[in-house]
């Protein structure tokens, strides 16, 4: 039986922030989710995605999200406050993707590897929070255009000729 857990009432985890706020500002904690940011990110999946390795399809998913999300929050909260990660959510299938050249060389393949849809609800799950936590800080360098909102590699591109015009400008 799975205990359920609202860290967001627990009397430890209020007490252990209460005892020196200065100390854990900056800290990074993960926060419990609730229900309704777990349906959005269900309704964030993309249903024309293939049925991962359990056969969950992403469209009968988000069809049932309302139904789904409040367990799946309780499950993904034990998770994140045990720092135990469900078992069968560590697996993937790697399948080899024909590239182009002969085929029978093996470099001319590339793995594509189909994880569990609840892990990857898991996953985007946390990453909100890091990047959140990430941008409030000012942690990341404004020079830091991957895997971030509203930054591009073209931006990369036009920020690194500016930058040479400017040095050459300047001489």
């Amino acid at each position: 039986m799975v205990k359920k857990l609202d860290l967001s009432k627990s009397q430890d985890f209020q007490s252990f922030l209460a005892k020196d706020q200065k100390s854990y500002a900056n800290s990074f904690f993960i926060n419990p989710v609730t229900s309704q940011e777990v349906k959005k990110c269900i309704d964030m999946l993309d249903i024309n995605k293939a049925t991962d390795i359990y056969y969950f399809n992403p469209k009968l998913v988000k069809m049932i999200s309302a139904n789904l999300s409040i367990p799946l929050a309780d499950i993904i909260n034990t998770s994140f406050s045990t720092g135990v990660f469900p078992e069968k959510l560590k697996y993937a299938k790697v399948t080899p993707i024909f590239k182009a050249g002969s085929a029978l060389e093996v470099g001319n393949y590339r793995p594509v590897s189909i994880l569990p849809l609840f892990d990857k609800i898991i996953e985007e799950i946390l990453k909100n929070q890091l990047v959140e936590y990430l941008n409030s800080k000012g942690i990341l360098c404004d020079a830091q255009f991957g895997f971030r909102k509203n930054k591009s590699t073209n931006m990369a591109i036009v920020d690194i000729i500016s930058r040479i015009y400017t040095s050459l400008e300047k001489k």
